[in-house]
């Protein structure tokens, strides 16, 4: 592999910061912004439940918009459920102030339940602000009666547009493809739509961090249902997807539903050994049936839904509810799991996949106890994977591991005989990477939502061989020289790395480490005179202009 000499210059526009700042990767956290989407009957108030770990925390909830503020104290290693005024739901489309504030004085983990109707519940894992993002995509089932979405700003002033590949109504008008809605929000400001069609795949993109919801007003899983239930989930930014998963059913069932959505161009998702393969396009997706544990991967990241059944069991009855699943990439090493008290709940289930020999060896504790498991006959990276399936007879319960890198993802799933939740349990949430190569062989490693634009200028003089110049540039060969590398963020954010990679025309003459030395000052004068950022300002405009339209056909 050709060496490069990386010299980095960050281009400071006066409208630009630089994405780059250390982010949480954690869905643990002590400050939240979250909220609750419409239901077709609101009779209660939603509920939060936070638990906690070895600290005990003092919780902050504050809704700006009612003046509304309560403080608790929970202990370590316990969950407490709070409830919030019913009136915080959004009734109607359009822009209004019902974020819901959450902090703490210690980490916690957050979920929100949605039991403001005694038969159809559905709840969600609140993700901290810090690991929040600003691109998302929706993910819901086809609707009875409202696909829904959800958005709360985290800044003031800060531009959101949506965009879809198929019409859809909002508020009084239908917003038609390549025609985005744009939206300004302040802190604590929502959107919220809900449309008769499904909305998965629907973009959002933002100019600062956000907080985005989906799910179903009431929908029919499967469409022959009797019942028409309730689901919702907190979307990861796309900025935090994964490539790989390893999906399973939970305790009871044997078939499940996934969605798969994809976020870029040209996104190939093979499922199992050769069972599926799909081309998407951004803002597309696929829906399968699956009666198995199984493998996902891709060649671009993307998002993974889980939706349960509405059906009779050998131990009870199931209804539709919905979660994200986390990649492997995101798995942890320790999670809790906390359950709702309802007098209609009777059954409380979680599902665990992991390495098989995590399980083997005992790595993995529920309570501080070895776990049941299964095998599954799932290979990824040549290890196979298993999962644990099992009944939990307390509202709080710890999942640890003995060896640091025994990593597993867990899913709470509750039934009734009116409702059924599923809600995954913390995670890790690590910046999702991807590697851009151009037509020269130049790799550029960098944050899946940015784009890259490569800029190549030739080098009319050969680089230098000598020792020193071979251990900066490595070994010189004749071609072009130097690459301008820009990366643009969904949020119009710029980074220029500028690659000098060695040269040398056949026959020509070393030219001197001095040259080479002068010829680097030269680029630095032009970073340093502005000459760089007028034409950064054009592609920023450019980009800008590229938001406003449909990012592609799909």
């Amino acid at each position: 592999m050709v060496g490069l000499l990386l010299k980095t210059w960050m281009i400071g526009l006066a409208t630009l910061v630089w994405s780059s700042a250390c982010h949480g990767e954690a869905t643990t956290g002590k400050e939240f912004i979250a909220m609750f989407l419409q239901m077709n009957v609101i009779e209660k108030d939603p509920t939060f439940i936070v638990s906690t770990t070895e600290l005990s925390t003092v919780v902050t909830i504050t809704i700006p918009k009612l003046d509304y503020t309560q403080v608790y104290n929970v202990p370590q290693s316990s969950k407490l459920e709070v409830s919030v005024p019913k009136s915080i739901v959004p009734t109607s489309d359009g822009v209004d102030k019902l974020g819901i504030f959450i902090n703490s004085s210690n980490p916690i983990t957050l979920w929100g339940v949605h039991d403001a109707s005694d038969r159809s519940v559905d709840g969600f894992l609140v993700l901290p602000t810090d690991v929040l993002g600003r691109e998302y995509f929706g993910v819901s089932f086809e609707p009875h009666s409202g696909a829904e979405l959800g958005v709360v700003a985290v800044e003031d002033s800060t531009s959101i547009l949506i965009n879809f590949n198929q019409r859809y109504f909002y508020k009084t008008q239908f917003i038609y493809p390549r025609i985005p809605l744009r939206i300004t929000l302040n802190r604590f400001e929502t959107l919220f739509i809900t449309s008769y069609d499904d909305l998965t795949g629907i973009r959002v993109t933002a100019s600062a961090p956000v907080a985005a919801f989906s799910g179903n007003q009431c929908t029919f899983i499967p469409v022959t249902s009797n019942h028409c239930d309730y689901t919702v989930t907190q979307l990861i930014p796309f900025s935090r997807w994964g490539m790989n998963y390893i999906v399973t059913s939970f305790l009871g069932h044997t078939d499940y539903i996934i969605k798969i959505v994809a976020g870029r161009m040209g996104t190939t998702v093979n499922i199992g050994e050769g069972k599926h393969r799909y081309e998407l396009n951004q803002l597309q997706s696929v829906t399968l049936n699956l009666h198995s544990s199984e493998v996902i991967t891709a060649s671009h990241p993307i998002m993974v839904a889980q939706f349960t059944y509405a059906q009779a069991l050998v131990d009870g009855t199931s209804h539709a509810a919905m979660t994200v699943i986390p990649s492997v990439r995101q798995y942890t090493n320790s999670a809790v799991i906390a359950t709702m008290v309802d007098d209609q709940l009777t059954q409380h289930f979680f599902s665990l996949v992991s390495a098989c020999y995590n399980f083997q060896n005992q790595y993995i504790l529920l309570n501080g106890m070895p776990i049941d498991f299964n095998t599954t006959n799932i290979y990824l990276s040549d290890a196979e994977y298993c999962t644990s399936k099992m009944v939990l007879n307390s509202n709080y319960n710890t999942i640890t591991t003995s060896a640091p890198d025994a990593l597993f993802y867990a899913v709470i799933n509750e039934r009734s005989e009116f409702f059924s939740t599923a809600r995954v349990a913390n995670f890790q949430l690590p910046q999702a990477t991807c590697v851009t190569t151009n037509e020269y062989d130049v790799n550029v490693t960098h944050e899946c939502d940015e784009e890259v634009v490569i800029f190549t200028y030739s080098c009319p003089e050969p680089c230098p061989v000598d020792d020193e110049e071979e251990l900066i540039c490595g070994t010189c060969f004749d071609g072009y020289a130097i690459f301008l590398v820009i990366l643009l963020s969904s949020g119009l954010t710029i980074c220029v790395d500028q690659f000098i990679k060695c040269c040398r025309a056949g026959g020509q003459e070393e030219w001197e480490v001095e040259d080479w030395k002068r010829r680097a000052a030269m680029m630095q004068k032009a970073f340093d005179t502005g000459a760089w950022d007028r034409q950064l300002e054009i592609i920023r405009k450019n980009e800008r202009k590229k938001l406003e339209i449909e990012f592609g056909d799909a």
